[in-house]
């Protein structure tokens, strides 16, 4: 071999060698984080997962991280693993300060929390879900990053005489809804996500389509709060003649209860909300009662029934 061509590939041996350590030292400096999301009001149970199991199935992975003023945006994937391809460094520092949050949205924090109103659609389930990271400390050796939901979620349990009973249900009456809409279509499991709001009495109301297409709406009587982080229950009864009758149940601090699951008859077990004097303080739940007005066609007639998108009190669904 020509001494030259050998005294250059020594020489430049050890240029590759420390550039190679370069590299891993700069890969063992970047800021990769591990993205978990904990449900409000149980900060010491995680669950890796927006409204359904885990991080799988997002269609935009784009998470925004906000460090020393700079955002960047970060791919989480299904085991919610944070990377990004020019990601932010430790530079010897133990703890750093972040904000971030999910949706992206152009790297944008979105001030005020608005839902989807076509939530039947499973992306429009998932983008209406929300949830932040404020002003966490975190650690190099532990870079774990807690998201909460700044949505709340509202599930509906409904019962029929009919044992295969399915529908579309429509909640009508709220607020927080995107084109300053009032209705969210739910999920085919009867959930909705929420923007956190006070609701008086009989102010929201569920509209359903029945088999031949009629439409049903049922007041729910009840006034509640929805909070960020809580699940709320309404449970909704449809009897002969489809007569409908709903009432709110209660809250719960656990996220995750119905999700994707078989709706149930029976009421769920359930807790006070935030700041609720709905229950008796000594650690034993009293029951909420309240009948909502029932809604049927008038008695000998069928002309309410004779629209095909008609509501039973007489005036067009919407």
């Amino acid at each position: 071999m020509n001494k030259n061509v050998l005294y250059a590939m020594l020489c430049f041996l050890p240029l590759l060698v420390a550039c190679k350590k370069d590299q891993v030292q700069e890969e063992q400096n970047a800021m990769n984080f591990t993205a978990v999301i904990v449900p409000m009001a149980s900060e010491n149970e995680d669950s890796r997962v927006l409204p359904y199991d885990t991080w799988a199935g997002l269609s935009d992975r784009r998470v925004a991280v906000k460090v020393d003023g700079e955002i960047k945006a970060y791919s989480v994937d299904a085991e919610g693993n944070m990377t990004c391809e020019e990601p932010f460094f430790w530079n010897g520092r133990e703890t750093v300060t972040v904000d971030a949050w999910y949706p992206y949205n152009g790297g944008e924090r979105v001030e005020t929390v608005q839902v989807k109103a076509n939530q039947n659609i499973a992306s429009n389930y998932v983008a209406s879900d929300l949830v932040e990271v404020v002003q966490a400390e975190v650690r190099a050796e532990e870079p774990s990053l807690s998201f909460v939901h700044r949505t709340a979620k509202l599930i509906c349990r409904l019962t029929s005489f009919e044992d295969d009973f399915k529908t579309t249900l429509t909640v009508r009456g709220v607020t927080g809804v995107e084109g300053e809409g009032n209705s969210v279509v739910m999920t085919a499991n009867y959930e909705a996500l929420m923007a956190p709001q006070k609701v008086a009495e009989g102010a929201i109301s569920l509209k359903f389509v029945v088999g031949d297409k009629r439409s049903i709406v049922c007041q729910v009587p009840q006034g509640f709060e929805m909070q960020a982080g809580y699940c709320y229950y309404i449970n909704v009864e449809v009897g002969q003649d489809y007569v409908a009758n709903a009432t709110y149940v209660g809250s719960s601090a656990d996220w995750n209860s119905g999700t994707g699951g078989d709706i149930e008859g029976n009421s769920p077990s359930v807790n006070p909300g935030p700041g609720s004097d709905n229950w008796n303080g000594e650690g034993t739940t009293e029951d909420i009662e309240g009948v909502s007005p029932e809604v049927k066609p008038e008695t000998g007639t069928d002309s309410s029934w004779n629209r095909e998108d008609e509501d039973v009190t007489g005036e067009m669904g919407n």
